[in-house]
C-alpha cells in the first residue's frame, strides 16, 4: 500500500501522478482475493498490483514517477500480507 501526497497541488498535478503510477501497475483500487471485485481506496491510498520483493525498488519507481512533474510530495510505501476495509465504492 502507499500513501501519496502533493504538496500545493492542483487536479491536473494528481491527473499527472494517476497517469505517472499506472504505467508502473500502481492505482486507486485495492482486490478483494476471495470474489475477485475490485474497490476504490480512499484519497492518497494506492495499492501496486504486482509482486514485491523489494519496497525500496517500489519506493524509488513512485518517487521517480512523481518528481517528473512535482518535488513536493510525501510518499510512505508498505508491505503487508493482507488487508481488511469498510465502505469502499465497489467498480
Amino acid at each position: 500500500m502507499l500513501t501519496v501526497e502533493l504538496h500545493n497541488a492542483s487536479t491536473e498535478n494528481y491527473k499527472k501522478l494517476h497517469s505517472a503510477l499506472a504505467d508502473i501497475n500502481i492505482y486507486r483500487v485495492i482486490k478483494n482475493i476471495e470474489t475477485g471485485k475490485f474497490y476504490v481506496l480512499p484519497r492518497a491510498c494506492y495499492q501496486y498490483i504486482g509482486d514485491i520483493s523489494n519496497i525500496e525498488v517500489i519506493r524509488r519507481s513512485v518517487e521517480n514517477a512523481i518528481k517528473t512533474f512535482t518535488n513536493n510530495y510525501e510518499l510512505v510505501v508498505t508491505q503487508s500480507l493482507g488487508a481488511a476495509w469498510a465502505g469502499l465504492a465497489e467498480i
